[in-house]
């Protein structure tokens, strides 16, 4: 048989034994063990991630360098594949390519080192214009024969304190 009592039970009347059960909740003790429990874990946390952060910023760093490497060379294959002619630029800060297009007709092609923003820009004769890679450190164009194009691409990892992470690039090309 089951009772339901419907009126609220003043608790300085029950027996001490009882009336400890009914107080829940956690003490202070436990409160305070328990956070310096989080603290350690958060502390081993911090070093788990400290210790892996600079190899995940470094493979970051190699994977752009890599990214940016591979677009100016298929840039650069790409124009010199059908090129008929190179000249250096007046400013000796790139060089203009002409090339067949699929109309057999001229086109120039501007490839431009911006030392301000350390980008390559490809300008088209018909205003197009293109950034092929960033994050260059050097540029060099030799018109010698054979023409030879010379970029170093850097990239600083995360951290300040870090070697910065170098790819050379060096592109050959003699006329037709």
């Amino acid at each position: 048989m089951l009772m339901y009592i419907s009126k609220s039970i003043n608790i300085d009347r029950i027996p001490s034994a009882l009336r400890h059960k009914l107080r829940r909740g956690f003490t202070i003790m436990e409160l305070l063990v328990v956070s310096m429990i989080m603290v350690m874990v958060m502390m081993i946390t911090t070093q788990f991630w400290a210790w892996f952060s600079p190899s995940i910023t470094d493979i970051i760093a190699r994977e752009r360098i890599l990214r940016e490497s591979h677009l100016a060379m298929q840039f650069f294959a790409h124009d010199f594949g059908s090129a008929v002619r190179v000249d250096a630029d007046s400013n000796g800060t790139g060089f203009i390519v002409t090339r067949k297009d699929v109309n057999d007709a001229n086109v120039e092609v501007h490839y431009s080192f911006e030392n301000d923003t350390k980008t390559i820009i490809r300008r088209m004769s018909s205003g197009e214009e293109f950034t092929i890679a960033d994050g260059i450190s050097s540029f060099t164009v030799v018109t010698e024969n054979p023409l030879t194009i010379s970029l170093e691409l850097e990239h600083r990892g995360y951290y300040a304190h870090s070697d910065p992470i170098r790819r050379e690039l060096v592109f050959h090309w003699s006329p037709p």
